[in-house]
């Protein structure tokens, strides 16, 4: 005798698993990597009163198969504040970014003022997104401010900032650490930015060890103190750069540690660092355990790290060199550079070097 087989105690089964699991609130975990986009990466406020905060609302989507998770949200100066929510972003949904200017925290100051929003996720592709808004403060009497200063030359410029790949100017160098800094000085010179303001924003990006000049770097330095907060976070490295002396080739790996801390009087987020070179890696050890390794390539470094110190606090930064990394070929003298990546307003990358005379 035949029997039939029946599937639909089977499906009903599978129907009332699902019926109760959305009960439940659970619902299946997307797979795959989150992928940010902003709404806009530019914004201009246009001219505004110098006695009045203006707002903007942006959208963050995840655009990704996964899970994303915004880690992490700062901007350049005290004057900009920024708030993502909510924070953890499933396929296709948005969060609101929500960004502030207010010019009295410059005491109303005049100008035209660029300032950028940073927004670290998960994304392993786009770590970090930015958003650049462009303002005019006017002054008290002023509907529109005329801009007076004559057209910069960009290549001059150039010759002012070292790649830290080879040390010469940015302009001579074909490297994508080069263009990208050549792309930060275009950018501002597109929105009529004086000089002044080039020096300033190169500086919070990548620090005094991004100029060729000492005393302009101490320029840029000073001219954005008097825009910050008092209260804000200071991340200060001890020491900021060793002479290892002479290295044989064939020594084995090279292990130097440096100190961090937090000398401000609020709390400072880390998120990890950048080498100059792939013979060089960091990790950060803190109360939690220790970061995964951080390299050369942006991309593939780590993007959902980071460590908050309170005021006061150190972790230790170890780095390892390897004299081999470019063969048997590879001596000389070498000078190497890892950028500590932060939300210090005042820069954004701290730089510490380590020098060696790579010996047969």
């Amino acid at each position: 005798m035949n029997r039939r087989r029946s599937y639909a105690a089977p499906a009903l089964l599978g129907l009332l698993a699902l019926t109760l699991a959305i009960a439940a609130g659970c619902t299946p975990s997307p797979s795959g990597s989150g992928r940010i986009e902003l709404s806009a990466t530019e914004f201009d406020f246009g001219t505004i009163p110098n006695d009045t905060p203006v707002s903007q609302t942006f959208q963050v989507r995840n655009v990704g198969e996964g899970w994303l998770e915004i880690t992490g949200v700062s901007t350049s100066c005290g004057c900009t504040s920024a708030e993502v929510t909510p924070r953890r972003l499933a396929p296709g949904e948005a969060a609101e970014l929500r960004v502030t200017y207010d010019p009295r925290v410059h005491g109303g100051e005049a100008g035209t003022f660029l300032r950028q929003v940073y927004i670290r996720s998960n994304d392993p592709e786009t770590p970090e997104a930015v958003l650049t808004i462009h303002v005019t403060v006017a002054a008290p009497e002023d509907t529109v401010l005329t801009p007076t200063a004559e057209a910069v030359d960009a290549a001059i410029l150039y010759k002012e900032f070292i790649c830290p790949c080879c040390g010469q100017d940015i302009g001579s160098c074909t490297c994508e650490m080069a263009e990208e800094r050549r792309a930060t000085i275009d950018h501002i010179l597109q929105y009529g930015g004086s000089p002044d303001l080039v020096y300033q924003a190169m500086f919070q990006a990548y620090g005094a060890d991004a100029f060729f000049d000492p005393e302009r770097a101490e320029q840029a330095r000073n001219g954005l103190l008097k825009t910050l907060p008092a209260d804000r976070p200071i991340l200060v490295a001890e020491p900021e750069s060793v002479d290892l002396g002479r290295v044989p080739i064939d020594g084995g790996l090279v292990t130097l540690t440096f100190t961090l801390r937090n000398a401000g009087r609020s709390d400072l987020t880390l998120f990890g660092a950048l080498t100059s070179c792939g013979c060089t890696t960091a990790v950060i050890e803190t109360a939690e355990g220790v970061s995964p390794p951080f390299g050369a390539n942006a991309a593939e470094n780590p993007a959902d790290w980071s460590a908050v110190l309170a005021p006061g606090e150190e972790v230790r930064m170890v780095v390892t060199f390897d004299p081999l990394f470019h063969g048997p070929e590879g001596t000389g003298r070498v000078r190497r550079t890892v950028s500590v990546l932060s939300d210090d307003p005042l820069s954004r990358r701290l730089d510490v070097t380590f020098e060696a005379e790579i010996t047969e």
